[in-house]
């Protein structure tokens, strides 16, 4: 929806303003470009299942934007636009 250079200045401005990266290759730790929806299918796809699951958790201290963020979320079709980032634990699948 936004370009590379628009989500990068936001991210320089509000979250990283060390970071001196113009492309996400160059993001320290890295970025990986991945939908996630296509993460989860990965996981799937090698055997795994998740033992812990949670995104955007940064909004965790924003009680109604965190909540507004859990509902969009948790739509499939939506969900690749609105995840910022993911925090899991794989285990093997069973």
């Amino acid at each position: 929806m936004f370009s590379e250079q628009a989500l990068l200045r936001v991210r320089r401005e509000c979250f990283r303003p060390t970071d001196p990266a113009d492309r996400f290759q160059k993001v320290a730790g890295g970025l990986n470009l991945m939908r996630y929806s296509e993460f989860r299918s990965h996981v799937r796809d090698a055997g795994w299942e998740f033992a812990y699951l949670a995104v955007n958790t940064f909004l965790k201290r924003l009680r109604l934007l965190r909540l507004v963020s859990d509902m969009i979320t948790s739509v499939p079709g939506l969900q690749d636009y609105f995840v910022h980032n993911v925090y899991a634990v794989l285990r093997r699948a069973r």
